[in-house]
């Protein structure tokens, strides 16, 4: 593959990224063939020192979803930039989804022991109402507003744990994307 080609195939891979983040990578890729070419290198001894064009770009994608991650962490940005980093390595997949799976697990099962403690009062409400208030007792009352209290705590505790682990997995994105970038460097 000569410069040209490599260099119509890398400008063709990068077409997720926004044009400026292109014409950057471009520039960027046109300096190292010409820096190199003034040392004596033949187009052909650039490119086989160099990644493939589909790896660059896949690189240049996770950095990019990252950087976006780290500015806008929300659920969409954060997810963009996993797949990128998975698209990047296979090994990756493993390294993230599968503790991230049991993350979510986790979480959406404290979620909803923290609804139900909230919901406690209302349903207990509920089932007094619909058994005829014969069985009314405060002191389930005062043990349903107890849960609704602890609910409320619980989930503040989840809510915090969510935003440490969103910030956490984009720390470990961002490592991961340099890790893998030095070592196919």
């Amino acid at each position: 593959m000569d410069k040209i080609t490599f260099l119509n195939e890398l400008e063709y891979q990068l077409h997720r990224l926004p044009d400026d983040k292109i014409d950057e990578v471009m520039n960027t890729y046109e300096n190292y063939f010409y820096q190199e070419g003034r040392k004596g290198k033949t187009d052909r001894a650039i490119v086989k020192d160099l990644d493939t064009p589909k790896q660059i770009a896949k690189q240049q994608y996770a950095k990019y979803a990252v950087k976006n991650a780290e500015n806008k962490p929300d659920v969409a940005h954060i997810a963009h930039a996993v797949f990128a980093t998975i698209g990047m390595s296979v090994i990756t997949l493993f390294f993230i989804l599968v503790p991230l799976f049991f993350v979510m697990i986790i979480t959406l099962l404290g979620t909803f022991i923290a609804l139900g403690m909230l919901l406690s009062p209302i349903l207990l409400l509920i089932m007094n109402i619909w058994s005829g208030l014969h069985s009314f007792s405060l002191s389930n009352y005062l043990f349903s507003f107890a849960y609704l209290g602890l609910g409320a705590m619980f989930l503040v505790i989840i809510i915090k744990f969510i935003i440490a682990i969103r910030n956490l997995l984009i720390r470990y994105l961002k490592w991961n994307v340099n890790f893998i970038k030095k070592g196919t460097s």
